[in-house]
């Protein structure tokens, strides 16, 4: 990652640029930024996630992917941007919240206990409270229908799952 005027970056034609991680750590948090995609851009925001570790393995990571471009056909609802990696789909309209690739997008994950959303635009495109006992959703890796279509896949492979303080 790089610095240009006052905007962190990475430059596109590298395949991993690192992480970046916060000072502090955040169990309940709202996280506000913006963003712009490149042509089949792909990146995320490690949530509740340890210092090491590949953030969408051993926390979570929340989806930064340019989803319609043509080599990402074959991902799965769980991969999509918005989605919390491995664990919770975005709804299936999510790219209607998007600005076109080039153009400046403004996202927050508002995250409290079990309860994740993702907002791109002012639409909601990710809801899920994934822990709440009452959802039905605690059994492992059990495929759920949600409202909306979504799907949801829990496993005890996400530590971070668990709502626990860690970095962002």
């Amino acid at each position: 990652y790089t610095i240009q005027d006052g905007v962190i970056s990475m430059d596109p034609t590298r395949s991993f640029g690192g992480n970046l991680y916060t000072k502090d750590e955040y169990a309940d948090f709202v996280f506000r930024f913006e963003f712009q995609l490149t042509p089949g851009a792909n990146n995320g925001v490690g949530i509740r996630t340890p210092m090491e570790g590949d953030a969408a393995y051993v926390g979570m990571e929340v989806q930064i992917l340019d989803c319609e471009h043509p080599i990402y056909k074959n991902i799965t609802k769980l991969q999509h941007h918005g989605s919390v990696y491995g664990i919770i789909a975005a709804k299936d309209d999510h790219h209607d919240a998007f600005k076109p690739v080039g153009e400046w997008n403004e996202e927050e994950i508002y995250a409290k206990g079990d309860y994740i959303r993702v907002t791109v635009n002012g639409v909601v495109i990710t809801e899920e409270g994934y822990g709440n006992p009452d959802t039905d959703l605690m059994m492992n890796c059990r495929k759920v229908e949600r409202a909306g279509a979504k799907v949801v896949l829990i496993t005890d492979e996400f530590p971070g799952k668990d709502g626990k303080s860690q970095s962002l």
